[in-house]
């Protein structure tokens, strides 16, 4: 179980990373959410989970320009949020919602079935 203290940090994290990913000016990245945060112990790794809309191509180039925009980021994180070690930041992707609407699809099809 996390301590309240990670669970703010994380809220901190998604609320930052969400600004930052804002005023980056690459057009590569298209409409991102930020939809959380996990964090380790240590404060030493972020991972930052964001959901991509768009086809396969354009969120294959949203992530590139995410990945590259990792230090940059962890570097607004730093002067942003106030600690002892600002964590490395990864970007990894949130499938639940297209997860969710193929389960929605599935069972409008079976309901449409009966």
């Amino acid at each position: 179980m996390k301590s309240v203290r990670l669970l703010r940090i994380e809220d901190e994290l998604v609320r930052e990373v969400t600004a930052i990913i804002r005023r980056l000016r690459d057009p590569r990245i298209g409409m991102v959410t930020v939809t959380g945060a996990a964090i380790t112990g240590d404060l030493r790794q972020a991972k930052i989970f964001v959901s991509v809309l768009g086809n396969d191509s354009e969120k294959k180039s949203t992530f590139i320009a995410l990945e590259r925009a990792e230090s940059f980021v962890r570097r607004e994180v730093g002067r942003a949020i106030r600690l002892k070690v600002v964590p490395e930041i990864k970007f990894h992707c949130d499938s639940s919602a297209e997860e969710g609407e193929h389960i929605d699809s599935l069972l409008k099809g079976l309901h449409d079935d009966t």
